[in-house]
C-alpha cells in the first residue's frame, strides 16, 4: 500500500483547492482571508516537505510490489508508462522466484538421491567411469554460463501466464479486501505468484517490538503491533525503565558499604585498644 497512500497524499496536498468546503461553509466572516492564507502557507510547506522527501522517483520494487495486492493489482495510482514498467518487472521477479523453487526442489531431490546412492557401495564399473572422467578432464572441472534453455522458456511462459491469469482474477477486488486472505483463499492457483506476494506483503511495516520497547521515544506497545507475549513485554519494559550503565543507586550503596567496612575497622581497632590498656 506505500505507493497508493504516497500518491494519495501527493495529490490531496497539491489541491490548492483543499479547504474550500471550510472556507464555504464558514461564510463571510472577517477572519476567514487571513486564516485562508495561513493555512495555504501550512499547505505549501507540506508540498515542499514532501517533495523534498521523495524527490526521487520512488524505487522501481515498491511500483511492481504495490502490484501485489489484490486491491491496487490495476495500479490506477500509476501513470501509464509506470504501469507498463511496473507488469514487466513483476513478470521478471516471478521468473526469478519460479527459478528459486525450482533449483529448491532440484537440491531436495538430488539430495534425496544422494542419500540413496550411499546407502550401496558403488559398482566397479562406476569406479572406472569417475577414474576416467578424473583423467580425462585433466583433475579440473570448466565451469561456462549456461545458454537459456528449454526448460527456462518453458518456466518463463508459465510465470507470464500466471501473472496474466492473476492480474485478471484481482481485476475489480473491493478495496476493503484482506489482501493476505485473497491470497489464502486462492492458494496454488499462481503458486509463483503466490510465494513472491507471501515474500512482500508479508513484511511488518512497524519497527521490532522489542526495540520499540527500549526507544526512548515512547513505549508503545498494543496488541495489533506486537506479537510478543505479554510476560515477555512485561520484563522487557521493566529492564528498559530500571537498569543503566551508571547507576547512582548502585553507587551509592556501594559507597555505604565502603563506609560501613571502615566504620568497622575504627571501632574494632578502638575496643583492640581498650583491651590492651
Amino acid at each position: 500500500m506505500a505507493v497508493p497512500v504516497l500518491r494519495t497524499i501527493e495529490r490531496k496536498i497539491k489541491d490548492e483547492e483543499m479547504f474550500e468546503p471550510i472556507t464555504r461553509s464558514v461564510g463571510n466572516e472577517a477572519f476567514v482571508p487571513r486564516v485562508k492564507t495561513l493555512m495555504q502557507s501550512v499547505r505549501r510547506t507540506y508540498v515542499t516537505l514532501f517533495t523534498e522527501r521523495f524527490k526521487e522517483k520512488l524505487p522501481k520494487e515498491l511500483l511492481w510490489i504495490s502490484a501485489l495486492d489484490p486491491r491496487s493489482a490495476e495500479l490506477k495510482h500509476l501513470s501509464h508508462e509506470e504501469a507498463k514498467t511496473a507488469i514487466a518487472h513483476l513478470k521478471v521477479a516471478v521468473f526469478e522466484m519460479g527459478k528459486n523453487i525450482r533449483a529448491t526442489q532440484s537440491a531436495s531431490e538430488e539430495d534425496s538421491r544422494v542419500v540413496q546412492d550411499s546407502s550401496r557401495p558403488p559398482s566397479a564399473a562406476q569406479k572406472n567411469v569417475a577414474w576416467l572422467t578424473e583423467v580425462f578432464s585433466g583433475g579440473t572441472e570448466r565451469y561456462e554460463e549456461e545458454a537459456p534453455t528449454v526448460a527456462d522458456d518453458k518456466l518463463k511462459d508459465e510465470c507470464d501466464s500466471q501473472v496474466q491469469q492473476y492480474l485478471g482474477d484481482a481485476h475489480g477486488t473491493r478495496v476493503t479486501t484482506d489482501a493476505l486472505q485473497w491470497w489464502s483463499t486462492r492458494r496454488g492457483k499462481y503458486p509463483i505468484v503466490e510465494a513472491l506476494a507471501r515474500k512482500w506483503l508479508g513484511c511488518i511495516a512497524t519497527s521490532v517490538p522489542s526495540e520499540r520497547a527500549f526507544s526512548k521515544s515512547g513505549n508503545v506497545v498494543t496488541s495489533k503491533r506486537c506479537s510478543l507475549d505479554p510476560e515477555i513485554i512485561r520484563d522487557t519494559l521493566f529492564v528498559s525503565e530500571n537498569y543503566e550503565e551508571d547507576d547512582d543507586n548502585v553507587e551509592s550503596s556501594s559507597g555505604e558499604e565502603e563506609d560501613d567496612e571502615e566504620e568497622n575497622d575504627k571501632n574494632e581497632g578502638v575496643n583492640g585498644g581498650d583491651v590492651d590498656g
